[in-house]
């Protein structure tokens, strides 16, 4: 694992990042001594949603009450449709 001063990551941050990214590990080192270590992140796996949860989410979402923009002293706010404004 190669290593490199403080002072030089910050001047070569670009490169050692690129390095990270190809799997390559550097260990920063100050006065000699290894004070952090940069590394790549594992891939994180992500989880396929089944279509039976996007179907119970529209469902869900059509059950909510529509909403519309009405302005009101310079705000912007939501309010339910069928919903008056209170002067």
């Amino acid at each position: 694992m190669p290593s490199t001063t403080g002072a030089d990551a910050r001047d070569r941050l670009p490169a050692l990042l690129n390095a990270s990214k190809r799997g390559e590990c550097v260990t920063v080192t100050r006065h000699g001594r290894p004070v952090a270590e940069l590394r790549p992140i594992p891939a994180v796996q992500g989880r396929r949603v089944s279509a039976e949860s996007i179907d119970w989410i529209e469902r869900q979402l059509a059950d909510l009450p529509r909403l519309r923009r009405t302005r009101v002293r310079n705000w912007t706010r939501f309010a339910p449709v069928g919903m008056t404004r209170r002067d």
